[in-house]
């Protein structure tokens, strides 16, 4: 089986450390893993944590190279959008297995909405928080 494993995977994400023995053991287990690196902005300059699997440039992936190249994508998500806003792009483009490392996305999704210019990043807050002081 062909896998992709969108995830952050610097070494800063404890993420990626969850995701380098989960890549580890697939490859044990005879499957062909890659990483898809699932940072944007300066995160994205973050050295790799390994380069064990080949790492492939997200930036590229559509639905159709996804689906053509791999019979399986991780979409490993976390709570810090600096390192995970790819992921959430991907995700919209094609289906995959998603895993959750965190219970809570309230701060995930606020900033993904902030740099999306949705304005509903502070609803998104208040849902969570309840009505949140005046700034200064």
């Amino acid at each position: 089986m062909r896998i992709a494993i969108c995830t952050p995977w610097n070494a800063q994400s404890s993420i990626a450390g969850d995701n380098l023995l989960i890549a580890r053991e697939l490859r044990a287990r005879g499957e062909v893993v890659a990483i898809l690196r699932g940072e944007v902005g300066e995160a994205a300059q973050l050295p790799a944590l390994s380069h064990e699997f080949a790492l492939l440039p997200s930036g590229m992936a559509t639905p159709a190279w996804l689906a053509a190249e791999f019979d399986c994508v991780c979409y490993a998500i976390g709570n810090h959008y600096p390192f995970h806003g790819e992921v959430i792009r991907l995700l919209q483009l094609h289906p995959g297995v998603t895993l959750l490392h965190d219970l809570c996305l309230i701060h995930l999704f606020a900033d993904w909405s902030a740099r999306e210019g949705s304005g509903h990043e502070t609803a998104i807050r208040q849902a969570l928080y309840g009505e949140l002081p005046p700034a200064d």
